[in-house]
This record gives structure tokens, C-alpha cells and sequence, in this order.
């Protein structure tokens, strides 16, 4: 009597060039960084004039910074995704998507390749399993895309809640998130870092009357 033999396919590997159905791993990193910084960009703006300007911009870094290490790859991607948050023609001023914190979302975008491809398919790796990668870069991908429209939605605001006149005011604002404080015009503090909810900050003494004027990134 024939024996009852079931067959179970080995998992797929996306390998180095010796494996005829296989992916080269270097080239895979690019792409699926790649695939990252596309995902994120079509999140935040819907015009495809202005995904492709980013597309460019991403293009531009990654020739200059060329490389499938780690280092390379997030340096591409986010200094081309924070340029093309800082760019009007990609992120037209006014729009929903042009108040929110950047360097935040910079930094969430880094933090979703450490957690997505690179941690899938390590740098020097000679063989991934397909599943793997996909799942894990899925999984980051989705919560940066969901850290962007919670930013969209609920912007970060900074509101002065009381100036009290003296040589040196001191200034009590409210801030809906935690963030760093940048003075302009004549206006200095020792204060570097907001916290969310209320703040205190002193502001240096100045000749003239101060201008009260702060942002928080």
C-alpha cells in the first residue's frame, strides 16, 4: 500500500543573486526604504505633483549618500522627507499638513526603518524570508502612517496664557505637546524645552521691549 506522503514547502528566500527566484538583499533594502518613504509621503499630501517632487528629492539623497547600509539608507530618506515637509510646493503653506511637528514626524519615519527593514533585512544579511519581511515592514509602516495623520489631525499648538511685565518677563504658555523652544528677533531665554501643558519661561533682559514671539518643533 502507498504511503501517505504530504510535501511542505521550505519558505521562500529572498537571497543573493545565486538564487535564481530570489531578490539581491542590498537591492531589497533600497527598495523597501523606498517603499517606506512613498507610503508616508502619499499619506501626507494627495497631489501627485507633489509626491513626485518628493520622489525626486528622495532620489537626489539617495544618489548622494549612496549606500544599502543603515546609515545611508535613513540618511536619504529623512532628509529628503524633511525637506519635502519644509517645501511649499509639496506641502502647500496652509494646508493641514503644513502645521505639524516635524522633526517629531522626522523622527518617527527614522524610527519605522529601524523597526521595518532594517530589522527585517539586516544589513550584510544573505537570505530573508519573504513573510518575515513583509510583516514586520507592514506593521512599522502602518504606525508611522497613523503617527502622520494623527498629526494632521491633531496639529500642536502653542498659546500664551500670561506675559508679566519686568526687567526680565517672565512668560506662562501652554503647549499641547512637548517640544523645543526656538527664540527669534531680539527675544532670549534659557528656556530650550517646552512640556505638554502649562510652561514657564524668563526671558533675558533686553534694551529694548521684547518681542514675544516663540515657536516649538
Amino acid at each position: 500500500m502507498a504511503a501517505n506522503i504530504q510535501i511542505v514547502p521550505k519558505p521562500r528566500l529572498l537571497a543573493g543573486a545565486e538564487q535564481p527566484d530570489g531578490v539581491p538583499v542590498k537591492l531589497l533594502r533600497v527598495a523597501k526604504t523606498a517603499e517606506t518613504f512613498g507610503a508616508v509621503m502619499t499619506t501626507l499630501v494627495s497631489e501627485p505633483s507633489s509626491q513626485l517632487k518628493a520622489w525626486k528629492d528622495f532620489a537626489v539623497n539617495l544618489e548622494r549618500d549612496f549606500g544599502t547600509n543603515d546609515t545611508a539608507l535613513e540618511s536619504a530618506a529623512g532628509v529628503a522627507f524633511n525637506n519635502s515637509l519644509q517645501d511649499s510646493e509639496v506641502v502647500p503653506a496652509g494646508s493641514p499638513a503644513s502645521s505639524i511637528q516635524k522633526d517629531t514626524l522626522v523622527e518617527k519615519m527614522t524610527q519605522a526603518l529601524k523597526d521595518g527593514t532594517f530589522k527585517a533585512i539586516p544589513d550584510g544579511a544573505g537570505s530573508v524570508v519573504k513573510s518575515t519581511v513583509v510583516a514586520e515592514i507592514e506593521t512599522a509602516t502602518e504606525a508611522l502612517n497613523t503617527a502622520v495623520l494623527d498629526a494632521v489631525v491633531n496639529p500642536q499648538t502653542l498659546v500664551e496664557v500670561t506675559l508679566v511685565p519686568s526687567p526680565t518677563p517672565a512668560c506662562l504658555f501652554h503647549s499641547t505637546e512637548a517640544g523645543t523652544l526656538h527664540w527669534y528677533g531680539d527675544s532670549s531665554s534659557a528656556s530650550s524645552a517646552a512640556v505638554a501643558g502649562n510652561n514657564v519661561t524668563v526671558l533675558n533682559a533686553l534694551a529694548t521691549a521684547p518681542t514675544r514671539t516663540a515657536s516649538s518643533s
